[in-house]
């Protein structure tokens, strides 16, 4: 993810965190990518109340003059990138589990997930990538409902996780279909 030092990226971490919180915004997440002059460092910022641009250009302005003034990122050049973390949201960090309890989520992981013992599979599935809604998480595991069961997923072996954009309204996604298929009906 990063060639900065873990020292470093706390600094970041904190900076970022007292500039979002004094805007009314809390930090969400960061990174640093890239190598050269296309390196990155993307600050994501979240709010109940949702992100405006204004919170993106208020942190983007409080920050760079906290960076510029402590010059924590060696070899130059970077690029400040502020944004909302969006819909499908990664998922990182406990907290951000914590908060999408009860929301669709993607869980990819680096071992086959354990098929639930109440499972009616004659043969189990060998799954590392499951979508269900989330129930509880916490440090050691979360808790996938799916098909009305649930599913103990380790964290050790949680890959990759992001939140699932729903549409609320549903009608909008059955009207999007029809006109694809009025479209190939007329052809």
């Amino acid at each position: 993810m990063s060639n900065l030092t873990s020292p470093v990226l706390q600094q970041l971490e904190q900076l970022a965190g007292e500039v979002a919180q004094r805007e009314g915004v809390t930090l969400y997440d960061l990174e640093f990518v890239g190598r050269g002059r296309q390196r990155v460092l993307r600050v994501f910022i979240d709010s109940d109340k949702g992100v405006s641009v204004d919170d993106c250009a208020n942190v983007s302005r409080g920050l760079n003059v906290l960076l510029d003034a402590d010059d924590l990122i060696p070899d130059g050049a970077y690029e400040l990138e502020i944004s909302s973390p969006g819909l499908e949201r990664p998922l990182r960090r406990v907290w951000h589990y914590e908060k999408a309890v009860g929301q669709i989520v993607r869980v990819k992981t680096s071992q086959e997930i354990p098929v639930p013992e109440q499972a009616p599979f004659k043969s189990p599935p060998k799954l590392k990538t499951l979508e269900g809604e989330l129930v509880a998480a916490n440090e050691a595991e979360l808790v996938l409902k799916k098909e009305e069961l649930n599913w103990v997923i380790p964290m050790m072996i949680v890959h990759k996780a992001n939140v699932v954009f729903v549409d609320p309204n549903p009608k909008h996604q059955k009207q999007k279909l029809n006109k694809k298929k009025n479209k190939k009906k007329m052809r």
